[in-house]
């Protein structure tokens, strides 16, 4: 519950959906390099996926880090195949600093940098979340760069996986665990947690007067349902669609796009498909930003070598970038 907390105020919760403690062994070689531990558990996540289905994933090792590194996670990857996902050091007996340590290398999941410049992050406390090093202090504020630095992630679509919600959590159902589950009108999590009139967080149940307590389409100040035609989802990019509360239901309808095979809307010699242009340019655009542009054509002929600037991919088995084969040259940059 306290990373749970961490992330509340910046409209995110944290689910727990599995968990494995190992006892016996480790099935990765977890060492003092913090570098080679987190590629070494990001491999084995990935083994992970089929059974357990999960957005993130954070290893927690009593294992001392060189170099005073109490975790270590890539920037910009949640959601990802590959990438989502760090390692954090049992750096404390006291769970809520371990915790903080567990919400700021997941900060890097999304996106955030640490707060060097005091003046312009403008961190609440004397150190946030990102702070570089917090010392006695257990943080518990966002600063505004972090807040920047999600809204820019959230922009180029590095969120796309946390928009549904879990089926499940570890631990199996209960009231307070903030997933409505059968038996439940609504859940709000613990009762010291809880910050929705609209629910009772000892019954999980909705509170007197309500119609809901939560969902896109749902009034939190009044408890009631959002009048029909009000946008609940506004459209992502020009071959997506923008959808509508219908006036009975809390939640917002499936997220509809524009038909396969449509011209997009700004690229007229392109064509959408499952919600997105197919268009380089637009891309480009959505992982780099506005001024992203597709590549003159001999930048793509680097992925036939297969070398670190350019491959499809690679093969920590034999430790080698794979070259592309001519047709598929243009998937991979």
């Amino acid at each position: 519950m306290q990373r749970l907390n961490l992330y509340m105020p910046i409209n995110i919760r944290v689910v727990l959906v599995w968990a494995d403690v190992w006892t016996n062994s480790n099935p990765v070689d977890i060492t003092s390099n913090s570098d080679t531990t987190l590629w070494n558990f990001l491999n084995w996540r990935k083994t992970l996926l089929k059974d357990h289905p999960h957005d993130n994933a954070h290893l927690l090792t009593g294992v001392v880090f060189e170099n005073n590194v109490v975790g270590k996670a890539f920037k910009g990857t949640m959601c990802s195949y590959d990438f989502s996902g760090g390692v954090d050091m049992e750096h404390s007996d006291q769970a809520a600093f371990v915790a903080a340590t567990i919400a700021h290398e997941m900060g890097h999941n999304f996106g955030m940098e640490h707060d060097i410049d005091e003046v312009e992050c403008r961190c609440p406390a004397k150190s946030c979340i990102m702070s570089p090093s917090t010392g006695i202090i257990r943080p518990t504020f966002w600063s505004e760069c972090s807040m920047r630095a999600l809204q820019h992630s959230f922009s180029r679509g590095v969120d796309y996986c946390l928009r549904n919600s879990p089926t499940s959590v570890f631990g199996g159902a209960r009231c307070g665990n903030g997933i409505v589950e059968v038996g439940e009108e609504c859940d709000c999590g613990t009762p010291s947690s809880c910050i929705n009139k609209c629910c009772n967080p000892v019954t999980c149940q909705l509170a007197e007067a309500a119609v809901c307590a939560s969902g896109e389409c749902c009034d939190l100040n009044t408890c009631q349902m959002l009048p029909a035609t009000t946008i609940c989802r506004q459209a992502t990019n020009e071959c997506d669609l923008p959808e509508y509360c219908d006036g009975h239901m809390e939640h917002c309808p499936a997220d509809f796009f524009v038909q396969d095979g449509h011209k997009c809307p700004n690229h007229v010699n392109d064509f959408c498909y499952n919600g997105y242009c197919g268009s380089r340019d637009a891309q480009c655009q959505y992982i780099w930003g506005p001024t992203g542009r597709n590549a003159a054509p001999v930048c793509y002929d680097l992925n036939l070598y297969g070398s670190i600037s350019g491959n499809c991919g690679f093969l920590h088995e034999t430790n080698r970038f794979v070259p592309c084969h001519k047709k598929y040259v243009f998937f991979f940059f």
